[in-house]
């Protein structure tokens, strides 16, 4: 009976022995495999707020950059003013010396009114060559970001509590 006894306790304990093996095999994988993502992220200090601003003034610039590609097209697209107006002047210049005390203020204005356009278009086509924004780069800078970010939830700390 004792070493019947014996027996059984030695073989629970010996389950117990394999239940923390077992437990220990899988906190190993999960560890292992942790310290592979977390060194293929490769998370940088500051990396974060950096990345952070970086999409604040893409995401600004995105805006900007809409609105002033809609001025644009509003300038010089199909439904711009410009060719209306400038075949309005040339007529209306041709009819000058039959009544010019009323036809030349009208044509300064509407030359003045394209000169300002012309201007603008300018204005319109450097913006639009200096505004910093490029989808690609965008969507590249939110996947890192969220990427940390992910990351930083699984784990249950900030950022930059991820180790570099």
């Amino acid at each position: 009976r004792e070493r019947h006894k014996a027996w059984r306790d030695a073989e629970t304990a010996l389950a117990k022995h394999r239940a923390r093996v077992e437990q220990a095999e899988r906190e190993g994988d999960y560890l292992r495999s942790s310290v592979e993502e977390l060194t293929k992220l490769d998370p940088q200090p500051g990396e974060e707020e950096e990345l952070a601003e970086r999409r604040a003034i893409m995401m600004k610039s995105e805006k900007i950059a809409g609105d002033v590609n809609e001025a644009g097209e509003l300038l010089s697209g199909q439904g711009s003013p410009v060719p209306t107006l400038a075949s309005l002047v040339r007529r209306l210049e041709r009819k000058i010396p039959e009544a010019p005390h009323l036809l030349e203020p009208v044509c300064k204005a509407i030359d003045e009114a394209l000169n300002s356009l012309a201007l603008a278009q300018d204005g319109i086509d450097h913006a639009m060559r200096e505004i910093d924004f490029d989808p690609r780069v965008l969507e590249q800078v939110e996947e890192r970001l969220f990427a940390l970010r992910a990351a930083a939830r699984k784990y249950s700390v900030a950022v930059e509590g991820l180790p570099a």
